[in-house]
């Protein structure tokens, strides 16, 4: 097969023609040290680029009208070996922006030292941006994989995922204003994950996985302002977990697992005010775990359990008023600890914990409908109940060894039920 470089100096003749009117420009290349460059100023910009195995590297840069930009520096689906030593960038600035970058390997062959950018709106905070959309993908057999979409300003949408054999994967999305949503996966053997979301303003949801055989998780989420949503998974054989969402108004929502071979789990989820629900599992094979969740005020739930391998325990809930629930678990034992507290507000409230030193203390509810149930199997436990006002209720059961509980509920419905059967 004929083989032909079209590289740098060739792509540079773009450059002249890029003012006109109805901008277009396509460059393929075939094979070793690829370049291409582009840029392109105003009405129907169009870019495609594709490049074959070795050096690849591309640039975009369109700023007006209806931008389009694609980037595949590529390799047939199938192939064994692609791509090689990649980087690619795109810059879109104002109108009906839309970016899509590939790196594609094939057959988990090589894709290799993987670099995306996409960056819909700025030119030195000039901040146009329009119908924006971006996705990169960094495919089969990436490796030293990093991915980055900044997008400010109307119908936004970003994806990003790293694929099969993704390796040093780092990925991170920040979006301000308007309809919202960003996901990043970094999926199958994945290794030294990171990912981070950044939102700000209006229909706001973020997704992040960090899928199968996870390793040195860490996600972050961020998200301020209006229909707000969030997940973060970590998944399978998940490692040195760490996740934290941070939320601010409106519609309110978050879930985090760290999932079945779940290791050094943290976890922790702050949102401030309107409909709050919150979630947090850390899972299966569950290890150092901690989580925390802090919501002020609106109609809060919130749920930690930190499930069957659970060992070093500790899990706080508080949820400063209004219509409160919260519920934390722990089963498998070792550690365990946690603390509600509620002030104020139709709250319920209930901790379980099976086994080894547990305490539970429970909640100053202080007022409105509370109820509170707290159990603990075996071993050191201790409970403590405070209800200070309104319906109370407060039960607490504590099966084997060294039992101790401790109620206090100051006026109106109180009930109070302690039941402990001791060594």
């Amino acid at each position: 097969m004929k083989k032909f470089t079209f590289s740098c100096a060739v792509a540079l003749l773009a450059l002249g023609s890029a003012y006109a009117q109805n901008n277009n420009t396509r460059i393929n290349q075939a094979g070793d040290d690829h370049v291409a460059l582009v840029y392109q100023e105003g009405r129907n910009n169009e870019t495609t680029i594709n490049q074959d195995g070795n050096k690849n590297s591309a640039d975009v840069t369109q700023i007006g009208n209806r931008n389009t930009a694609t980037i595949n520096q590529t390799k047939e689906v199938y192939a064994k070996e692609a791509s090689l030593k990649n980087t690619a960038t795109i810059t879109q600035f104002g109108n009906n922006n839309e970016a899509t970058q590939t790196q594609r390997g094939g057959a988990y062959g090589n894709t290799l030292q993987n670099k995306a950018e996409v960056k819909q709106g700025d030119e030195a905070s000039g901040k146009h941006a329009s119908g924006n959309k971006a996705e990169q993908l960094q495919y089969d057999a990436a490796v030293q994989n990093k991915a980055y979409i900044e997008q400010t300003g109307n119908k936004n949408t970003a994806t990003q995922h790293q694929l099969l054999a993704s390796s040093n994967n780092k990925a991170a999305i920040q979006q301000s204003g308007d309809k919202n949503e960003a996901n990043q996966f970094q999926n199958s053997f994945s290794a030294f994950n990171t990912a981070s979301i950044k939102q700000s303003g209006d229909k706001n949801l973020a997704t992040q996985n960090q899928n199968l055989l996870s390793e040195n998780n860490i996600a972050k989420i961020e998200q301020s302002g209006h229909r707000n949503e969030a997940q973060q998974d970590q998944t399978w054989e998940s490692a040195d977990n760490n996740a934290l969402v941070d939320q601010s108004g409106n519609g309110n929502y978050a879930i985090q697992f760290q999932r079945y071979a779940s290791s050094d789990n943290t976890a922790k989820i702050t949102q401030s005010g309107d409909k709050n629900t919150a979630g947090q599992s850390q899972s299966d094979e569950s290890s150092k775990n901690k989580a925390l969740i802090t919501q002020a005020g609106d109609e809060n739930t919130a749920e930690q359990h930190q499930v069957f391998g659970n060992v070093k325990g500790t899990a706080v809930i508080d949820q400063r008023g209004d219509a409160n629930y919260a519920l934390q678990a722990q089963l498998s034992g070792k550690h365990n600890e946690a603390e509600i507290l509620q002030l104020g507000s139709s709250s319920y409230a209930e901790q379980v914990q099976a086994g080894n030193f547990n305490y539970a203390y429970a909640q100053s509810q202080w007022g409105e409908e509370n109820t509170s149930i707290q159990y603990q199997e075996g071993v050191a436990n201790s409970s403590v109940i405070k209800q200070y006002g309104d319906q109370n209720t407060a039960v607490t059961d504590q099966i084997g060894n060294w039992n101790s509980a401790n109620i206090k509920q100051f006026g109106t419905g109180n009930t109070a039920v302690v039941m402990q059967a001791g060594l």
